[in-house]
């Protein structure tokens, strides 16, 4: 097992961001990058190289386990958050629509929310193939059958060929 994180205070590995993975050797059989890790990671060019990555350090059955904050849902965001982000998205498609800043009472930062067509568009482009998607409220740990009702998770794998 080889951990990643870029923080010292935050536990033990290897001390690099995602961004670094062209550092790292494998085979691995899994990979997991969660709690939308990939969010942090600008531009959008860079989020691709981060998966291309990710793809060339698996094994030949190797699977990327892969979860986004999703920009639609509603469950989450509410309607009034989320429509006027759809609508954006429809009348002005960029790739910085889904950068937002969160806050917090002692902090902020920013990140990327995801749309499922955007992130089948990255893996496309960096030789991945989505084997399977799950929607899941973050809030209740269940698996729903809408995506505007809970968070985006895939498993991927190398494509063949």
């Amino acid at each position: 097992m080889t951990l990643l994180e870029p923080s010292a205070a935050m536990g033990d590995g290897l001390r690099l961001r995602a961004e670094e993975l062209s550092q790292v050797e494998g085979p691995f059989d899994a990979i997991t990058c969660l709690w939308n890790v990939l969010g942090h990671v600008f531009p959008a060019s860079a989020r691709v190289e981060v998966l291309r990555q990710c793809g060339r350090l698996l094994g030949p059955r190797g699977r990327l386990f892969i979860d986004l904050n999703h920009r639609y849902n509603v469950a989450h965001y509410g309607l009034l958050r989320t429509i006027p982000r759809l609508l954006k998205d429809l009348v002005h498609p960029s790739e910085t629509n889904g950068d937002v800043v969160v806050r917090w009472d002692v902090c902020s930062t920013v990140g990327h929310v995801f749309t499922d067509r955007e992130f089948v568009w990255m893996c496309e482009a960096a030789g991945l193939r989505i084997q399977k998607r799950f929607v899941v409220d973050y809030e209740t740990g269940q698996v729903r059958g809408l995506s505007c009702l809970g968070n985006l998770l895939y498993v991927a794998g190398v494509r063949p060929g």
